[in-house]
C-alpha cells in the first residue's frame, strides 16, 4: 500500500511510503506570488495506479489567523487532490505524533525541528535514501510517516482494508 504523509503548509513537506518502507521525500511550495500550485502535488497522487492513503498533519494550535488560514488552505488542497484520486485521508494530531515519535512536548520550536531532522535523517539513512535535500518540512513528513507505520491506527486500517 502507498502512504503519503504530509506536513501541510505553504511549503509542504511530504514523504512516500511503499509497503511500510520510506521510498522518497520532498518539499513542495503550494503557493507562489498568490497563486495556488496544485499540479506538482497532483503528480504525487497520479504516480501510482492504485489509490493509497494520505496521512496529513492537523495543527492543533496554529499561531495567528494568517497562519491558521494558510495551514487550512494547504491541508484542504492536499485532501482535495487525494479524494479526486480515490485516496483515503487520515488526519494526525501534531502533538500526538510529536510526543510519540520525538519523546517529549517541552521542546522549543528550534529544538523540536533539530530532533525531528536528526530522527528523519536516521530513517532515510536506514532506507539508503540521500539526505542532502532533507529540510525541516520534509523531516516532519518523514517522522509523521514513521509514526503512522507503528501506530495502532495503521494496524487497524490495514486489517480493515
Amino acid at each position: 500500500m502507498i502512504v503519503l504523509s504530509v506536513d501541510p503548509a505553504t511549503s509542504s513537506g511530504w514523504s512516500r511510503w511503499e509497503d511500510g518502507q520510506l521510498s522518497t521525500f520532498g518539499t513542495l511550495t503550494i503557493r507562489d506570488k498568490g497563486r495556488l500550485l496544485p499540479l506538482s502535488a497532483w503528480c504525487l497522487f497520479t504516480a501510482h495506479r492504485e489509490p493509497g492513503l494520505l496521512v496529513i498533519e492537523e495543527h492543533t494550535h496554529p499561531r495567528g489567523r494568517s497562519a491558521a488560514r494558510a495551514l487550512h488552505e494547504a491541508r484542504s488542497l492536499w485532501e482535495t487532490l487525494a479524494s479526486l484520486r480515490g485516496w483515503r485521508v487520515v488526519r494526525v494530531n501534531s502533538q500526538r505524533w510529536q510526543r510519540d515519535t520525538l519523546g517529549r512536548q517541552a521542546f522549543t520550536t528550534a529544538q523540536r525541528k533539530a530532533v525531528a531532522l536528526a530522527f528523519a535523517r536516521s530513517i532515510c539513512e536506514r532506507a539508503r535514501i540521500d539526505v542532502r535535500n532533507l529540510d525541516s518540512d520534509s523531516a516532519d513528513a518523514v517522522c509523521i510517516g514513521q509514526w503512522w507505520q507503528f501506530t495502532e491506527k495503521a494496524a487497524a486500517y490495514a486489517a480493515w482494508k
